[in-house]
C-alpha cells in the first residue's frame, strides 16, 4: 500500500506559503514604514532653533494650555511651516495659553504674541532650567547693523536706533554720537552728540526749519526731502574727545584712529591737530561743549576758516548756512556771510 504525499504544487499547500510569504511581506514592510516615518517625523518634529531635548508638552489647534511644572525655556511652534510663534523664560506654576479663537497667545493673561494665533496645529515644548543662552539683543543688533551701508562719517560699530521716511524718534539711553543718514543717497543730514535723556526727532510733516529737532529744539534749517532716513547712535563719552570711533571701512576690532571723518585737505593749517572735528553738516549744526575751549568753524567747500574763538562749557555755537548766519548764544559771532549749501566742519580743542 502506497503512501501519498501532498504535492508542492498542490492547492493547499501553495496558499499556506502564500499566506505566510504576505504575512511576512507585511511585517517587513510595516517595520519599514515605521523606520522611514519616524525618520521623517523627527526631521519635522521641531524647528532647528528649538533644542532636541525640549519635550514636547502640549499640541493642538484649538485652545491650549500649559502650566509649567518647573522652571524653564518654552516653545510654541507651528507645525505646517515649523516657524517659532513665541519663545521666552518660564518659571514654575506659569500658565501659557494659546486661544485661536482670539488670535493670541498669553502668557499669565498677558498677551506675548497676536499674530499668526490661528487654528492651526500648534507645539509646546519646554525644557527645564536656566534659560538657554543666547547673545544679548543689543549685540545681535550691532552685528546686523555692522553691515548696513553707511556714509564713510558713520563709524562701523554705530547702530541703529531708528528708521523711516515719515516720524523717527530717539530718546538716548546713555551719553553718545549720533547720526541722521539719507539712506536714498547714502549722505549725513545731521551729527551731534546727545546726553542720556535727549530725544531726536525727525518729521518731515512739520513745518519748514522744525522737522528736525534735538530736545525739542531746531537742528537744522529747510525741508527734508521725501526720502528715508536712519538714525545710528554710538553710546560712551563723545568718541571724537576718546578715540572710540572705528572707521565704517573696518571691523569694530579695527585699530581705533582719530578723526576719520576728516581728510587730510580737510583740516586748514589755522586749525591745530589736537583739534577734534565735533559736527559737521551743510544744514543747521548746533555745538555745545562740554567743557571750556577752543573753536574753529571752517567751510569744508573752501578750506577757510570762518570762525575761531574761546568757548565755555554750556555756550551754543549755531552754524546756519541757509540764514548764512554763525551765532554765539543767538547773538552774531562773525560779520562773515555763510554760503548757503555750503558744508561747514566744527573743530574744538578742550583747555586754554
Amino acid at each position: 500500500m502506497s503512501t501519498l504525499y501532498p504535492s508542492p504544487l498542490s492547492p493547499r499547500r501553495s496558499a499556506v506559503n502564500v499566506t505566510r510569504t504576505a504575512a511576512r511581506l507585511v511585517l517587513v514592510l510595516s517595520a519599514a514604514l515605521s523606520g522611514f516615518t519616524g525618520l521623517v517625523g523627527c526631521a519635522s518634529d521641531r524647528p532647528e532653533d528649538v533644542p532636541k531635548t525640549a519635550a514636547l508638552k502640549a499640541e493642538g489647534d484649538q485652545r491650549v494650555v500649559y502650566a509649567a511644572e518647573q522652571d524653564g525655556t518654552v516653545w510654541v511652534t507651528e507645525r505646517g511651516s515649523n516657524d517659532i510663534l513665541y519663545s521666552g523664560q518660564v518659571n514654575h506654576g506659569d500658565r501659557l495659553t494659546l486661544d485661536p479663537d482670539a488670535g493670541k497667545l498669553l502668557l499669565n493673561d498677558r498677551v506675548v504674541a497676536d499674530k499668526g494665533v490661528g487654528h492651526r496645529d500648534h507645539k509646546v515644548f519646554f525644557l527645564p532650567g536656566p534659560p538657554v543662552p543666547s547673545p544679548s539683543p543689543a549685540a545681535v543688533a550691532a552685528a546686523r547693523d555692522v553691515a548696513l551701508a553707511r556714509p564713510p562719517q558713520v563709524p562701523a560699530n554705530a547702530v541703529v536706533k531708528g528708521e523711516g521716511k515719515d516720524r523717527v524718534e530717539y530718546t538716548a539711553d546713555a551719553d553718545g554720537s549720533v547720526w541722521v543718514v539719507d539712506t536714498d543717497n547714502n549722505s549725513v543730514v545731521y551729527s551731534g552728540y546727545l546726553r542720556r535723556g535727549d530725544t531726536i526727532a525727525i518729521d518731515p510733516k512739520n513745518p519748514k526749519d522744525n522737522q528736525l529737532t534735538v530736545g525739542g529744539r531746531a537742528a537744522m534749517t529747510g525741508d527734508l526731502p521725501n526720502h528715508s532716513r536712519r538714525v545710528f547712535f554710538v553710546p560712551g563719552r563723545d568718541p571724537r574727545l576718546s578715540g572710540d570711533l572705528v572707521p565704517s571701512s573696518a571691523t569694530p576690532a579695527a585699530v581705533v584712529v582719530r578723526d576719520v571723518t576728516v581728510d587730510p585737505q580737510g583740516r586748514p593749517a589755522g586749525v591745530p591737530s589736537a583739534a577734534d572735528l565735533r559736527a559737521e553738516g551743510s544744514g543747521r549744526t548746533e555745538f555745545i561743549p562740554d567743557r571750556d575751549g577752543t573753536v574753529w568753524v571752517v567751510d569744508a567747500s573752501t578750506g577757510r576758516v570762518v570762525y575761531s574763538g574761546r568757548i565755555v562749557r554750556g555756550d551754543a555755537l549755531t552754524v546756519d548756512p541757509t540764514a548764512g548766519r554763525l551765532t554765539l548764544n543767538g547773538r552774531p559771532a562773525t560779520d562773515t556771510t555763510l554760503a548757503s549749501g555750503d558744508r561747514y566742519r566744527v573743530f574744538f580743542r578742550g583747555g586754554l
